[in-house]
């Protein structure tokens, strides 16, 4: 009997070894080149952040056609834990998808770990993103850190108006935008508090005339449809104090401070 269990032993561990190892995967990556068990999959770029004196980066990585398929920047958001444990929170945005998730990297070696996170995931088909792979990545790797803030005291009743990159409630500043835009088909912008933390981010096409914008606001998490009112002209104004989508980033402004985001 002992013989018997011994033989069937011998026959079913070379088995378990082939399928482990038939899943493994070699992760390369050497002067901007990422490579997964041998094969070319994409190349990422390197961007020092000008705000932060070169010592953050942004992120891209971009298929083997030249297609961008992924931006990773650090992320204002959770400004006040973003140096714990000398780790840096990461914002990183399945482009083709329009998905975002927040990941952790540590801030010496970080462009080795974003493309070892990428290698290692199994997102890339290709030259397109999985997009099955890219939920289990969120599912599994992503973070979700304590985000907690306090908006701007201001009477209720008064209108919000847009200044500039400045969100204003009455006389109040209430907040600030910025333009994140690297896609030209699809615009982006971060709604950040007076401090500079930033509470939301809304994409969208249709410029100055958009219809809805998809909304993520980090207070709890979530990403929805906002309507908008729409119809709005093309900015033609060349002043540096009006934006090209002003009416629109107002109408989305409106709908932050009505939820109580902003």
């Amino acid at each position: 009997m002992n013989n018997f269990y011994l033989k069937v032993s011998k026959m079913i561990i070379p088995g378990i070894i082939f399928v482990t190892s038939a899943f493994a995967q070699k992760v390369d990556y050497k002067s901007g080149v990422l490579s997964v068990d041998g094969q070319q999959v994409g190349t990422v770029t390197k961007t020092k952040d000008a705000g932060s004196f070169g010592l953050t980066s942004t992120y891209e990585f971009f298929a083997n056609d030249g297609k961008r398929l992924i931006n990773a920047a650090v992320t204002g958001t959770f400004k006040s834990a973003t140096r714990d444990d000398g780790n840096l929170y990461y914002q990183i945005e399945f482009m083709p998808l329009h998905q975002t998730a927040v990941f952790n990297f540590g801030s010496f070696g970080t462009e080795k770990e974003f493309a070892k996170l990428v290698g290692q995931s199994g997102i890339i088909k290709g030259n397109e993103l999985d997009e099955d792979k890219v939920k289990e990545l969120i599912t599994y790797k992503a973070k979700k850190p304590k985000f907690e803030y306090e908006i701007v005291h201001r009477p209720m009743n008064m209108n919000v108006f847009i200044r500039g990159d400045q969100v204003r409630h009455g006389m109040e500043l209430i907040g600030t935008f910025a333009d994140k835009t690297r896609d030209p088909k699809l615009d982006t912008y971060e709604f950040m508090i007076p401090n500079g933390t930033v509470i939301a981010t809304a994409t969208f096409t249709g410029g100055n005339g958009a219809q809805k914008c998809t909304m993520t606001t980090y207070k709890d998490q979530t990403r929805q449809t906002v309507w908008l009112k729409g119809g709005h002209g093309e900015m033609f104004a060349k002043s540096i104090d009006v934006d090209r989508n002003s009416d629109s980033l107002k109408e989305m402004a409106e709908w932050l401070v009505k939820n109580h985001y902003l």
